[in-house]
């Protein structure tokens, strides 16, 4: 087990380097025409990257969701190995809300100015 403060420095290591990730992701999808699709392209690999999952039942240790999915697929055999996907479906969910509000916020100013 990691002590506190290991365990924190590496959740900074992991959203600096999620961050760097963002931010290459961010440039490649500027080329895309269609808006919708690249804040959706966007808002996915967000929240596959940024989601955390507990890395065992009833424990409070917490690791990104998409390694914790990973691992249980590839070591588990005959256990819950999809545990993790429901956290990344919540945070795939919890996006396209935010995606939806921000499409209709500026929907919504757009018809203001005209």
């Amino acid at each position: 087990m990691l002590e506190t403060s290991e365990y924190n420095l590496a959740w900074i290591a992991y959203y600096g380097g999620a961050l760097g990730a963002l931010l290459v992701w961010w440039r490649m999808t500027r080329v895309l025409p269609w808006t919708p699709l690249r804040e959706l392209l966007r808002i996915l690999l967000a929240a596959v990257l940024l989601m955390p999952a507990p890395v065992a039942p009833n424990m409070n240790e917490m690791a990104p969701a998409l390694f914790v999915l990973a691992f249980d697929l590839v070591l588990i055999k005959g256990g819950d190995a999809m545990r993790a996907s429901a956290f990344l479906i919540y945070g795939l969910m919890l996006g396209l809300v935010v995606l939806v509000i921000d499409g209709f916020v500026r929907y919504l100013l757009a018809r203001r100015d005209t």
